[in-house]
């Protein structure tokens, strides 16, 4: 038997077939396959199998769980069945879920409802329940919403809830209320509108405070619909503002808001019904009286509203900044009136009234204003709130009203600079940013300014880096008011070093604004003596580095301060201009002192010309051979690594195309030998080297496409085909290297899916692949199976003719990147902690141009080379502007024992699993991540337990 079964295995590899030589057929027509989803299993609902009550409840409630529904057909058949128990359940609370459930179900697109309509006006009439009329009603409202051009429809539901309306149940009213808002025609002659408005203004008055809000409440989303209220709904609403209950009170100051941006300019009445005021101050100054109720949520919106009430006149705004009623708020008689007055009176006092006779003086001054006296000082009692959210919003509010009127942001100023004691940081934060939108209007006095500098203490980065910034937005009065920012920051640079570019920043702005209050501290700055000669400072110094970056900045404004400087001062000034060139501005005086040799025959060239050049350059690169190719890319590299130390706005863009032109170079090792000859003699390195070359170049790829914003789709194209350039190699290389031959075919079609998603990306975006990828396409289309003998002889002499393109980078480029504040790393004091147990390390990052914080991940590299990626928490993101963030976190150290302190790297890396779908490739060749910033190492020491 085994020898028949080695014949026939002999005889079948053993034939030969051979076939003829045949003209090349076309290539097959690929079909279309198209298959249809299959649909969801229906859903439905067994009530009638319920024994009880309470089971069929449990039924509602796990059927509930189950929605929405995707079918109609399944949505009317159960929509059925629950309007036939309903009619059999004697249960109230069952009929309740019944409806709850069928709003849900009346939801399902492409539901036909007319019928549900006319059965639940049926179950109206027969209802007893209160609660079950009110969820039969919710049920009609969802129907009405869901067919807004059906007008008969709505108009039937709205008369239904009008014969709804003098229901003794709360729920059946507020319900009601809420149908006419929602369903009432807003374009209908005949007093329709009028009448509406009319008839919630009646129900404003309901004994029950919650149908009293519900009719508030319709009054705005009435106004939100489009229509105009009438002037009785601001009468009731000011009326409202007394009611006992908070929620109404709450809906009439919103109302009161709306009315007072609707009729900015109509006249009303004043307290004393003597005299006539704008109606948006009478508003203003209602709305201000509520932040005196009872109610924190009450307080927290009127001092919200109040900021967007621009047209107020501006002695209410004064007025609220006062708690003593100015006397410009007060009725003034005219002199004939006061005559009139005194005429009628008599010279004696007749005795028939009490106290005819008594003094001017003693009359109530509330009596004679025009502003209710709880309206006094609104903003002062917003800002002296025992809340958060009360005095967080009052700050927003007086913020906005000072930005827009600058004599009241000069009256304003200092209640805001008080608000930088308060005790939660978040008010503090809010009062900087408040008091930096109305730098344009204010100049710091000195005793505010004490104020200002004295919060440069706090322990809070965010505060300190705040206050910095409304530092260099800010208007000082005085030199003495500059010379105290001064001392301050560099007591504060001493204090944290490692805020140093942040008070670089600040007194960068400080010079820039205050050139001629900086004029006269020059010879106490630079320390000059008009008769003796200087000591030379030391440039490593920060606080003399912050000192000339003060002084520069101003001698742009002010050229009479050039004669002072010293001559190392000037070479301190060329030195500093190449080392910080975004915070040492150009001085064109200096240029023509001839203190050195290399200044007088400098000549500058702008950093975005000659990076133009270098683009230029680089486009005719391809007409040139090997040798002086690679030689051109080297050099290209390092003047791009010149341009990002010299330009800042340019770091981008630079780092960008050296990353590119780097992950070419290393493919053209990868493909040519040493001596980089053309032709024939091509040779394909198959070893290591080349592999760690090419998975190099995809890595970098990676790095270009998700570190860096605003690439064009062309030139992530040109990026994504330089990876498939480096997938090409490593195939080869691969299936050189492999032995078996299933082995080969497995990698061919990892290649072919490659090709396949790399195309449809293409040609989702509409992007023209270059030569390459075309022929590759066009040659690999035609294959059947993964044939690593036709695949290699097709792909490797495309390789070989072929050159990538070459990236234009031709819009404004942003780097994702993150600066690591805290911890600095320059501590030598090891981190002790028992082995085994945790230690805490805070962390305080921030992160610049990152669109997604979910990718951010922290990496920790222990000595063993062992590592960790930890996901920060949602919360310990701060969102400082659309693209910048602030990342406040704890990261837990654990080692077993060690003999001495070692160094842990903590890094922040952007993980690119959560990207895309070709990301699953980046995780074998680039560890799945990109490095946003250079590793912090931290020397920690973990001990052994103690014996006791």
């Amino acid at each position: 038997m085994a020898a028949l079964l080695k014949k026939r295995a002999v005889a079948e590899f053993s034939n030969v077939i051979q076939e003829e030589a045949s003209v090349p057929a076309a290539p097959p027509v690929k079909k279309l396959r198209l298959r249809k989803k299959p649909k969801a299993a229906a859903l439905e609902i067994n009530l009638q199998h319920a024994s009880s009550s309470q089971e069929a409840l449990d039924l509602l409630l796990a059927f509930r769980k189950q929605l929405p529904l995707a079918d109609a057909d399944n949505a009317e058949a159960v929509a059925r069945k629950l309007l036939e128990h309903f009619y059999k359940e004697k249960e109230s609370h069952v009929r309740v879920q019944l409806m709850s459930v069928l709003g849900c179900v009346v939801r399902t697109p492409a539901f036909v409802w007319y019928w549900v309509v006319e059965d639940l006006i049926g179950c109206l009439k027969q209802e007893t329940s209160q609660k079950a009329v009110s969820q039969i009603l919710g049920t009609l409202l969802i129907i009405g919403n869901m067919s807004p051009t059906d007008s008969k429809l709505r108009q039937q539901l709205v008369g239904v809830a009008e014969q709804r309306l003098n229901d003794q149940e709360h729920l059946v009213r507020s319900t009601c209320i809420q149908m006419i808002a929602d369903l009432c025609p807003l374009n209908e002659v005949g007093g329709r509108t009028s009448d509406v408005q009319k008839l919630l203004g009646d129900l404003s008055q309901d004994q029950d405070p919650r149908v009293r809000t519900s009719a508030f409440l319709a009054m705005l989303n009435l106004h939100q619909r489009g229509m105009q209220l009438n002037m009785e709904v601001y009468e009731r609403a000011c009326h409202a503002l007394s009611d006992d209950y908070e929620h109404v009170r709450l809906a009439a100051v919103k109302l009161v808001w709306v009315i007072s941006h609707v009729y900015p300019e109509w006249p009303v009445a004043a307290p004393d019904k003597k005299e006539e005021i704008r109606l948006v101050d009478d508003g203003f100054a209602k709305i201000c009286n509520a932040l005196n109720d009872i109610s924190m949520k009450v307080r927290a919106e009127a001092a919200g509203l109040l900021g967007s009430l621009h047209q107020v006149s501006t002695k209410f705004l004064e007025q609220t900044l006062d708690k003593k009623l100015m006397s410009n708020m007060r009725r003034k008689a005219a002199a004939h009136e006061r005559q009139k007055e005194q005429f009628e009176s008599g010279e004696w006092a007749s005795g028939n009234k009490w106290a005819s006779d008594a003094p001017q003086e003693l009359l109530n001054a509330e009596s004679m204003s025009i502003i209710n006296g709880g309206a006094c000082g609104a903003f002062v009692h917003g800002l002296e709130d025992e809340f958060l959210e009360v005095r967080m919003a009052a700050v927003d509010s007086l913020c906005e009203l000072a930005f827009q009127n600058p004599d009241f942001a000069l009256k304003s100023l200092d209640f805001l600079v008080d608000m930088l004691n308060d005790e939660v940081e978040d008010v503090r934060v809010n009062a900087i940013d408040s008091l930096c939108k109305m730098s344009t209007h204010i100049v710091l006095r000195e005793d505010q300014l004490e104020t200002v500098l004295a919060v440069l203490e706090d322990f809070a980065s965010e505060i300190r880096e705040g206050l910095r910034r409304l530092l260099g937005a800010s208007r000082l009065g005085t030199s003495a008011c500059v010379m105290m920012c001064i001392h301050h920051l560099l007591a504060n640079l001493t204090r944290y070093p490692q805020d140093h570019l942040s008070v670089w920043q600040c007194m960068q702005k400080i010079g820039k604004n205050h050139s001629s209050l900086v004029l006269p501290l020059v010879p106490e700055l630079l320390t000059s003596h008009p008769y003796f000669d200087s000591t030379e400072p030391n440039m490593d110094d920060p606080a003399y580095i912050s000192t000339l970056i003060l002084v520069f900045n101003a001698a742009i404004s002010c050229p009479t301060m050039i004669p002072i400087f010293h001559d190392f001062t000037v070479n301190h000034y060329f030195y500093l201009r190449d080392s910080f060139p975004d915070l040492i501005p150009q001085i064109s005086q200096l240029s023509g002192r001839k203190t050195m040799t290399q200044a007088s025959t400098r000549q500058t060239l702008d950093a975005a010309v000659f990076l133009q050049q270098t683009f230029e350059r680089l486009a005719a690169y391809n007409n040139t051979d090997a040798c002086a190719r690679r030689s051109l890319l080297e050099l290209t590299i390092k003047d791009l690594q010149r341009i990002k130390e010299v330009d800042v706005k340019l770091s981008a863009k630079a780092q960008a195309l050296s990353l590119y032109i780097e992950a070419q170079l290393l493919l053209q090792k990868a493909l040519f030998s040493q001596q980089g000859v053309e032709g024939s003699d091509f040779t394909l390195q198959q070893n290591a080297t080349t592999s760690s070359l090419t998975e190099r170049v995809i890595k970098l790829t990676y790095q270009i496409e998700h570190q860096f914003l605003g690439l064009s789709t062309c030139e992530l194209a040109l990026v994504k085909s330089l990876r498939v350039w480096a997938h090409t190699i490593l195939m080869l290389i691969d299936v050189t290297e492999a032995q078996k031959h299933g082995t080969k075919v497995i990698l061919c079609e990892e290649y072919l899916d490659h090709l396949k998603n790399t195309q449809a990306i293409f040609v989702g975006a509409g992007v023209k692949p270059d030569n390459f990828l075309r022929s590759v396409f066009a040659k690999l289309a035609t294959l059947d199976a993964a044939n690593p003998t036709v695949i290699t002889s097709l792909v490797q002499p495309l390789i070989l003719q072929n050159r990538p393109g070459m990236l234009s980078l031709q819009n404004h480029v942003r780097q994702v990147s993150a600066k690591i504040i805290e911890p600095c790393g320059t501590s030598d004091n090891a981190l002790k902690f028992t082995a085994g147990l945790v230690q805490a390390v805070h962390l305080d990052a921030l992160l610049e141009n990152v669109v997604n914080t979910d990718c951010v991940r922290l990496k920790v590299k222990y000595p063993d080379t062992r590592t960790e990626q930890i996901i920060p928490r949602v919360t310990d993101f701060r969102k400082l502007s659309p693209l910048r963030h602030r990342l406040v976190t704890n990261v837990n150290l654990s080692h077993g024992v060690w003999t001495e302190a070692c160094p842990v790297e903590i890094s922040l890396i952007l993980s690119l699993l959560d990207t895309e779908e070709t990301s699953r490739t980046a995780a074998k060749q680039s560890e799945g991540c990109v490095e946003l910033c250079t590793p912090v190492k931290i020397l920690i020491s973990p001990t052994a337990t103690r014996k006791t």
